[in-house]
């Protein structure tokens, strides 16, 4: 099978997630435990962040390969990288996603899986924390958690 490569359009099949990061690395995680609050970004004049995670399911070399970043993001900010609170772009009907291909040269990572979820009608405190509540619910309502794949790990 041939390794998956983003495209210059999220497709509807194309799984898409947002980063989960805990303070704790004990902690369960599932679904049920995850905060509302985690499609609520304050910075309001900027798109929310997601990565996109492969075609049709999360790819295990996609993951894998996002995985480092992921965990130096979470220690710069204290805490752990647990995964990806994950569903099919399809399931998001009314927001639009975006590709966003971060490179090294221009933001100082290389992630050709990232993409942004348009807010340019949420950029007010209201607007951002209804968007993101629906978010929640949406991904609640048809996503999974994608675990990160540290092959080094023991």
């Amino acid at each position: 099978m041939a390794r998956w490569q983003p495209g210059d359009v999220v497709k509807p099949s194309e799984v898409i997630g947002r980063r989960l990061f805990d303070k704790s690395l004990n902690a369960p995680i599932d679904v049920q435990s995850l905060s509302p609050n985690l499609f609520l970004d304050t910075r309001y004049d900027e798109d929310l962040s997601l990565d996109r995670l492969g075609d049709g399911q999360a790819h295990r070399a996609v993951v894998t390969r996002l995985t480092p970043s992921c965990d130096e993001e979470a220690t710069k900010q204290r805490s752990y990288f647990r995964g990806w609170f994950a569903t099919q772009r399809k399931n998001v009907k009314f927001e639009n996603v975006l590709p966003d291909v971060l490179t090294t040269e221009r933001d100082g990572i290389d992630n050709p899986f990232h993409a942004l979820l348009d807010r340019s009608a949420a950029r007010e405190k209201g607007q951002a924390w209804h968007l993101s509540r629906s978010l929640f619910m949406t991904f609640k309502e048809s996503g999974q958690i994608v675990h990160p794949i540290r092959p080094n790990a023991e």
